[in-house]
């Protein structure tokens, strides 16, 4: 059995699965990927900033981008 079936990453991962690639996440940040990468090899989360405009360019709620800060309310993200 694999260990990745039904599992949900929030941040970058779930970003980079809803808009299909970084490439798209850099254009929706205004960024060049390489930014994105970096980003991502480093450990550093979106930024609150880049969370309100990635939650509103992809439609996904702002908890699944940064559950740190914006926790699901009753009832969501429990599946």
């Amino acid at each position: 059995m694999s260990t990745t079936e039904n599992t949900f990453e929030p941040g970058w991962p779930a970003v980079i699965a809803k808009a299909g690639n970084q490439e798209r996440v850099a254009e929706i940040l205004g960024v060049k990927q390489q930014t994105i990468s970096a980003r991502i090899v480093k450990g550093k989360p979106p930024s609150l900033d880049d969370c309100f405009r990635l939650s509103e360019a992809l439609g996904m709620p702002r908890h699944e981008i940064r559950p740190d800060v914006f926790p699901a309310a009753v009832g969501e993200g429990a599946g």
